[in-house]
């Protein structure tokens, strides 16, 4: 899209538009000042991502522990409890669940 920009702005026109030089100066400024930003932006962008990838560990987990503090009588369903525990903790498959997530 800049190198379009700049073709326009040195031609002056666009589609056989004359188009004014202050407001083509005023989209050159626009344009840098985009660019020096968008480092900024992009950082921002993978903060809030590993955030909500972060957010989303927690309302699993949460939901798992849930599941997990329950009492239950009857065998099966405890020795499925536990191997649920076992494979989400201990195998760190909880984490790969969160990227799934993503």
């Amino acid at each position: 899209m800049r190198a379009e920009f700049i073709k326009i702005k040195a031609a002056g026109s666009y589609q056989g538009q004359v188009l004014p030089k202050s407001q083509l100066d005023s989209m050159d400024k626009r344009f840098q000042e985009l660019a020096a930003k968008q480092p900024v932006a992009a950082r921002r962008m993978e903060f809030d991502e590993m955030k909500f990838r972060l957010l989303a560990f927690i309302v699993i987990a949460e939901h798992k522990l849930k599941g997990w503090t329950v009492k239950h009588g009857y065998q099966p369903k405890v020795e499925e409890m536990l191997t649920d525990y076992n494979v989400s903790l201990s195998y760190n498959l909880l984490l790969l669940t969160c990227a799934k997530v993503r």
